[in-house]
């Protein structure tokens, strides 16, 4: 018999050995040495890899977690299944033992082996840790290492909630939920060093297996899990049944499980979250980008929120088309009863800036009841398109004997602005004021519905717009007005207060 048909037998007793759906602590499978192609040596040549590897190495801390990780990529055939753990340290015994067989050819190892290799229950002592990998070709080990438990180590991972990453405002899903019902998560994380990737979602109730995963690489040193994880963990997807729900972030120095808790689908649960459109949180004067937008023109949302209980985030903007990536994004904590989302929103969704291709747009506002989506709708932008508020300029509404504030303003001093507006078609609403320089955040705020004609801004906007109360710094001047046609930007400009 010649070495590849012993290597093919080896192979075929390996396989009928680790075939096993959960093996017990006394049956786990032997570490097989044979039938092995090692990835240093072989991988290459069978089209087998790994990236982003961590392994345990050196020495870690009695009773504490450790996150390994990898992508594995295999170019010539399918991953027929991907085995092992943590054994002793001579490879005659697994410890800690898992496989999953995914039948594609690529797999991350977070999906299931990071949270089924529990490194806090290893007793002290000396072990190996080893991955492999089974296709058509042969089984190769894609990760391999010497480590030991106790002793006074101390492990890679941070623990949540230390000086290196710590999470705020963080919501987890938690008691029983109502199948076919939304959830929103949350959670703002802030690292020391670049937060290198967040990943995790809703696996089995023992961890097994992932059931909704979602991942990201912010690098940077805050991260909110609203920009991407929100809207992929389709909560409204989980069929009856308990779950796991689990997010971890990595940095530099390690890695953390920043949110974690155990909770159920079905069987009369109640979501926390509650729907548009409740008496919770209205909606009124909603507007909404759809059909094409014209590539490189402004497009003014609008949307007045009115809720039973003060309103303590509002969140969200524009998105990719599947939801998985935020490409414009505001967020704001009014902790009032009603909010406009002109009063930021507006200003810092930069439509213009968008590229040509399919978006989403979502809105997001959060009371001490849950959470409800008051806006969304899906867009395009060029391609022909015409925007919604094409005429942005004062074709429509003339502005005459206007006074706008420019260069530099005296602090504690008043100022006048000025502005009659004339229209073909009744002005439905004048709104706008004062805002920080990036216009991300109004400072003062005016709005007024006139339902006529003409409309003089020193009727409301000038004694509103208290200049006076301004501290030194530099601000932008913005005055909008609606009609039925659309909405145009009657005033604008920048200046500074010293």
């Amino acid at each position: 018999m010649n070495k590849r048909s012993l290597a093919k037998a080896a192979a075929a007793l390996t396989l009928a050995l680790t075939v096993v759906s959960v093996p017990t602590a006394g049956a786990l499978p032997m570490l097989s040495s044979n039938a092995v192609v090692d990835a240093a040596s072989g991988a290459s040549q069978l089209g087998v890899t790994i990236s982003n590897k961590v392994v345990p190495t050196g020495n870690l801390a009695q009773g504490k977690p450790y996150v390994i990780s990898g992508n594995i990529y295999s170019a010539n055939s399918n991953i027929l299944s991907v085995f092992g753990g943590v054994y002793t340290a001579d490879g005659s015994t697994a410890v800690l033992y898992c496989e999953d067989t995914p039948s594609s050819k690529s797999y991350d190892l977070k999906a299931k082996f990071d949270y089924q290799l529990a490194f806090n229950k290893l007793a002290a002592g000396s072990y190996k840790y080893r991955i492999t990998v089974r296709t058509v070709q042969d089984d190769i080990v894609v990760a391999e290492s010497d480590f030991t438990v106790g002793n006074g180590g101390s492990s890679a991972s941070p623990s949540t909630g230390s000086s290196s990453i710590t999470v705020t405002d963080k919501k987890v899903p938690t008691g029983n939920l109502p199948v076919g019902q939304p959830y929103i998560i949350g959670g703002f994380l802030s690292s020391g060093s670049p937060i290198t990737q967040v990943y995790g979602g809703v696996y089995s109730a023992d961890g097994s297996t992932a059931v909704l995963y979602c991942q990201d690489t912010p690098n940077a040193t805050t991260y909110n899990l609203k920009t991407k994880f929100d809207y992929q963990l389709a909560f409204n997807k989980l069929t009856a049944g308990s779950y796991l729900y689990k997010i971890v972030a990595k940095t530099a120095q390690g890695e953390a499980v920043v949110a974690e808790s155990n909770f159920t689908v079905g069987n009369g649960g109640t979501n926390t979250t509650p729907s548009n459109g409740t008496a919770s949180i209205t909606v009124s004067g909603k507007k909404v980008p759809s059909g094409n937008l014209a590539q490189g023109q402004p497009y003014i949302i609008g949307g007045f929120l009115t809720s039973g209980t003060p309103i303590t985030q509002v969140y969200g903007g524009v998105y990719t088309a599947d939801g998985k990536n935020a490409v414009l994004y505001c967020e704001d904590k009014p902790n009032t009863v009603t909010y406009d989302l002109k009063s930021k929103f507006d200003y810092q969704l930069a439509f213009n800036k968008l590229a040509s291709g399919s978006y989403l747009y979502k809105i997001v506002a959060k009371t001490a009841q849950g959470e409800a989506v008051i806006a969304e709708s899906t867009f395009t932008v060029g391609n022909g398109g015409s925007n919604n508020n094409s005429g942005q300029t004062a074709s429509g509404i003339t502005v005459s004997n206007k006074i706008v504030p420019t260069g530099t303003l005296r602090r504690y001093q008043t100022y006048s602005i000025a502005g009659i507006l004339s229209s073909n078609t009744n002005i439905a609403q004048v709104y706008g004021g004062i805002y920080s320089a990036d216009g991300k955040n109004c400072i003062i705020y005016c709005s007024d519905n006139p339902g006529t004609t003409t409309y003089d801004l020193r009727n409301k906007f000038d004694y509103a717009l208290t200049f006076n109360t301004l501290p030194a710094g530099s601000y932008t001047y913005k005055i909008v007005a609606r009609t039925v046609t659309n909405d145009v930007v009657v005033a604008e400009s920048s200046f500074t207060v010293a």
